[in-house]
C-alpha cells in the first residue's frame, strides 16, 4: 500500500534472525533439504537457503524476496575489484510463482544456477532483465549461467541493446533458439503475477527497444543504466520497488512524474545502482520513504547514502549481511533474516536489536 495512506497503520518488522545452515525454518514439507551436489569449490559461497521456497510460499501465502551473494567469491577476474558480482534477486510469489530478476556477472552464474537448485527450483517462471550490463545479465546469458541450465518460462526485459556486448541480442536470441517467451516491457505496463500488481515505471516507450553504442565517455554507461526497468510491485498492503542500475538523473524524472500519485512511495527498496553514489538522492529518499531497503553486489554502500537512509529506513547489504532474505504478508508485516552477523566493527553499525519494532509512516 502507498504510505502515505497508511498513518493508522502499524506494521511490525519481526525478529533480525541469523540462518543457520538449514536454512529459512518453519515447518512441513518445505523444510526438507533439497539434495544438490555442490562442488567443493563452491561451498562456502553458495546460498544457506537450502529449503524447498516455492512450497515455503505455498504454505505460508507470503511474498518472499531471496537476495543472492557472493561472499567473497572471485567472480569478476581481472576487475580492479574481481570479488564484486552484481545483483539478482529471486521472488517466490505467495502462490510459489516464481521470478528472478538479474542474474549477475559470468563468474557468478555456476553459484547462481547452484543457488537456485538448493531452493528447489527446478523450473523459474520469470527471468527479467533489468538492463544489458555484464553484472546483471551475462550470469543469464553466458555459458554455465541461467539460461544454459535452468529451465524458464518467460523473459521480460526493457528492449535496450548495448552494443558494446559482443552480440547485443543475445538474450532474445537464445530465448528464441530455446523457445521461450521474451517480451519488452516499459513505462505504463502492468502485470498480474501470482496474485501481486506490478507495474513498470522506466524506461519510456522512446528508449525501449533502441540499441545504446559509445564510449563511456559519451555517456554510454550512464544512457544504459537510466533505461533500466523500474517495476513497483503491490501484494495488498505491502509495496515494493525494484530500481536496477538508474542513476540521479532517472530518479529525478521518476519523482516529477509519480511522486504526486505516490506510485514511488513504498515499504521495501531494491536501492538503485548497488547504493553507490552515482544514485540514492536525497529527492528519491524522500519520495519512496521505505521502511526496510536492500543493496547487493558486494560493492559497500556509500556511506553517505547509507546516512540518507538510516534515519527511516533499515539497510540491509550483502557485503555487510551476506545472504539477504525479506518476506511480506497482505497486511504488510516485513520480516527479514540473514546469512550472517554483521561486524561490530562495521563502519555502518548494527542493525536494529532482534526485537519487534512498530514501522510508522
Amino acid at each position: 500500500m502507498k504510505k502515505c495512506a497508511r498513518e493508522w497503520l502499524c506494521a511490525l518488522l519481526a525478529l533480525v534472525l541469523v540462518l543457520g545452515l538449514t536454512g529459512c525454518g518453519g515447518s512441513g514439507s518445505s523444510d526438507i533439504k533439497v539434495n544438490v551436489e555442490v562442488p567443493e569449490e563452491y561451498k562456502e559461497f553458495v546460498t544457506p537457503y537450502n529449503v524447498n521456497v516455492v512450497e515455503k510460499a505455498k504454505s505460508d501465502g507470503k511474498m518472499h524476496y531471496y537476495f543472492m551473494a557472493s561472499e567473497g567469491y572471485v567472480a569478476n577476474a581481472g576487475d580492479h575489484n574481481a570479488i564484486k558480482w552484481g545483483d539478482s534477486c529471486l521472488i517466490v510469489y505467495p502462490d510459489g510463482t516464481t521470478m528472478l530478476i538479474d542474474a549477475g556477472v559470468e563468474g557468478y552464474g555456476p553459484i547462481l544456477v547452484l543457488n537456485l537448485k538448493l531452493m528447489g527450483i527446478e523450473k523459474l517462471d520469470y527471468f527479467v532483465l533489468t538492463h544489458p550490463h555484464d553484472d546483471h545479465g551475462y550470469g543469464a546469458v553466458r555459458p554455465g549461467g541461467l539460461l544454459e541450465n535452468i529451465e524458464v518460462g518467460h523473459v521480460y526485459y526493457s528492449g535496450v541493446l548495448n552494443a558494446g556486448w559482443s552480440n547485443p541480442t543475445i538474450l532474445p536470441d537464445l530465448c528464441k533458439e530455446k523457445g521461450i517467451p521474451c517480451d519488452i516491457i516499459k513505462e505504463g505496463d502492468k502485470l498480474t503475477i501470482g496474485g501481486v500488481e506490478i507495474q513498470v515505471l522506466n524506461p519510456t516507450g522512446e528508449v525501449a527497444g533502441t540499441t545504446i553504442a559509445g564510449s563511456d565517455e559519451t555517456g554510454s554507461i550512464t544512457k544504459t543504466n537510466n533505461a533500466s526497468l523500474v517495476m513497483r510491485f503491490d501484494f495488498e498492503e505491502h509495496s515494493a520497488l525494484f530500481t536496477g542500475d538508474i542513476y540521479r538523473a532517472a530518479e529525478s524524472e521518476l519523482v516529477k512524474k509519480y511522486k504526486e500519485s505516490g506510485l514511488l512511495d513504498v515499504d521495501f527498496l531494491k536501492l538503485p545502482h548497488h547504493g553507490g553514489d552515482t544514485s540514492n538522492s536525497i529527492t528519491l529518499v524522500k519520495a519512496v520513504t521505505p521502511v526496510l531497503g536492500v543493496a547487493t553486489g558486494n560493492d559497500p554502500v556509500d556511506i553517505m547514502v547509507y546516512g540518507n537512509y538510516k534515519k527511516n529506513t533499515t539497510v540491509l547489504m550483502d557485503s555487510e549481511d551476506g545472504y539477504i532474505h525479506v518476506t511480506a504478508d497482505k497486511d504488510g508485516v516485513m520480516t527479514y533474516e540473514t546469512s550472517r552477523a554483521r561486524s561490530e566493527k562495521s563502519a555502518y553499525g548494527q542493525l536494529p536489536e532482534a526485537k519487534e519494532r512498530k514501522l510508522t509512516a
